[in-house]
């Protein structure tokens, strides 16, 4: 049973995101801003908006739903009719579409949004919930039968190290009241090991879908560990404390062969500054990293990317475990070809080099402003005449080394 892969995509809904970085992300708050105006407000709306209109209904339409529904709807209107029973892509088959929910740690502990009002504190919005949400909308998918279902889910966990101190904290009666990093890790990666790791997918999947409480939640009900930059994760920082947090992190990761995607470039969910976030999500921060952990599995997210677009290919180049992926990098079949392009104007040797290293990857839901549906992110890349013969690595061997090798 042959499986094509979505590195990376979003299962949110509207409870998980702070509000103000939400209303940024899908544009809605220019958009509601014209709307205010009298008069030309409603003109402007009518004449240049409509599509914009429309994407923004879609995607609030889509995110609404708690998970369980939203992985039924996605289930009914996307991937079964993309697969048609069977999919064929270039010379191979396939059964079923693996995807890797990426959880977004939006914590954002005792910072202050904006100073010009009297409630500035950024929303608080504790991970677990969105932990607690996610595997539950996916025990409740797959309650009456996953053998038969046609997609995979093995989520990534959020983590954004600022929002813990490296040891458990102990209120006066010696019980935790703040679990630490490195009793996080343990809780859900203690049992992986490089020595295991070719029965890590079918001990993610005999896993997937048991779910009671986050207290029981343990090992393999994640595949590995999602930073982002935007909100504040800094892969190098200069402070000591810091310091020593990330590197037990990378460590520890790369002991047990845990993949890492971080978000590269400025946007997204972003609550710092846009020099800092330059700097925190630039493949440069990594160099050092790199360095001292050579082997550790890294995937670049967003490869198309406006501002570190050769920084992202030479850095997967030049390092063994390296990868970078697709998600929100391309929402047409055209906009594949002009990445290819490109990517093509390095060379056949980094060209050749990089398509062993690229993975196939959505960014829904978020992508959702720039598209109709997942259905349609699907059908760009199986329809693109970009990657001709080299598809299948995309979508399954790049991913499937990247996940479950060494």
């Amino acid at each position: 049973m042959k499986d094509f892969y979505d590195v990376h995509s979003h299962i949110i809904n509207l409870s998980h995101p702070d509000f103000f970085s939400f209303v940024k992300r899908v544009n809605i708050g220019e958009y509601l801003f014209i709307l205010s105006i009298p008069i030309i407000g409603p003109l402007i709306s009518a004449f240049f908006y409509a599509s914009a209109k429309k994407k923004i209904i879609n995607s609030l339409s889509f995110m609404d739903n708690d998970i369980s529904f939203a992985l039924s709807i996605l289930e009914k209107k996307d991937i079964l009719p993309f697969f048609n029973e069977r999919l064929k892509l270039e010379n191979e088959e396939y059964d079923r579409i693996v995807i890797t929910p990426l959880v977004i740690d939006f914590g954002q502990k005792y910072s202050v949004s904006n100073e010009n009002i009297w409630y500035n504190m950024s929303p608080h919005k504790a991970v677990k919930y969105q932990v607690i949400d996610l595997f539950q909308g996916i025990s409740e998918f797959y309650k009456e039968n996953k053998v038969d279902k046609k997609v995979l889910i093995f989520p990534f966990l959020g983590l954004n190290p600022v929002n813990y101190q490296l040891e458990d904290e102990y209120d006066e009666n010696g019980n935790i009241k703040l679990i630490g990093i490195k009793s996080l890790l343990d809780k859900y990666f203690k049992n992986f090991s490089k020595e295991n790791i070719s029965e890590r997918k079918r001990l993610l999947f005999e896993n997937m879908g048991n779910f009671h409480d986050i207290e029981s939640l343990g090992n393999y009900a994640f595949c590995g560990i999602k930073l982002y930059p935007p909100l504040g994760f800094d892969p190098w920082p200069d402070d000591e404390k810091e310091r020593e947090k990330v590197l037990y992190i990378y460590d520890y990761c790369n002991k047990k062969s845990i993949p890492l995607t971080t978000h590269i470039g400025v946007g997204g969910f972003q609550t710092i500054n846009e020099n800092k976030c330059k700097i925190f999500s630039s493949p440069l921060r990594w160099r050092e990293i790199l360095k001292m952990f050579p082997d550790l599995k890294v995937n670049f997210a967003h490869l198309n990317n406006k501002t570190f677009f050769k920084e992202i290919i030479f850095t997967v180049v030049e390092n063994k475990n390296v990868y970078t992926d697709l998600a929100y990098s391309c929402f047409s079949e055209k906009e594949y070809e002009n990445l290819e392009k490109r990517i093509r104007k390095y060379g056949l040797n980094i060209y050749d080099k990089l398509m062993n290293k690229i993975l196939f990857g959505t960014d829904f839901s978020i992508s959702l402003i720039k598209v109709p549906s997942y259905l349609s992110l699907l059908k760009n890349f199986l329809n693109t005449r970009a990657f001709y013969g080299v598809k299948n690595l995309l979508v399954n061997k790049n991913p499937e080394r990247f996940l479950f090798s060494i």
